[in-house]
């Protein structure tokens, strides 16, 4: 992005946001499956928004309950 828009080079561009040169190198995959477990993650943070006090402990215990 800083390349096209601000003209850098790949090298300064990466140093200015601290990231290293070698993940410019290659695109990600574009066929990459879903992520099995992203109703698990969706569940987990409405419960942390409802349940901000509660810890992890706590969660595990309900999703278990939950089946």
């Amino acid at each position: 992005m800083l390349q096209k828009k601000m003209g850098l080079s790949q090298r300064f561009a990466c140093k200015v946001v601290g990231q290293p040169r070698s993940t410019q190198r290659k695109t990600p995959a574009r066929n990459t499956p879903a992520d099995p477990h992203a109703d698990l993650r969706e569940w987990l943070r409405d419960w942390a928004k409802a349940n901000a006090r509660k810890g992890f402990r706590r969660a595990w215990a309900d999703l278990s309950a939950m089946g």
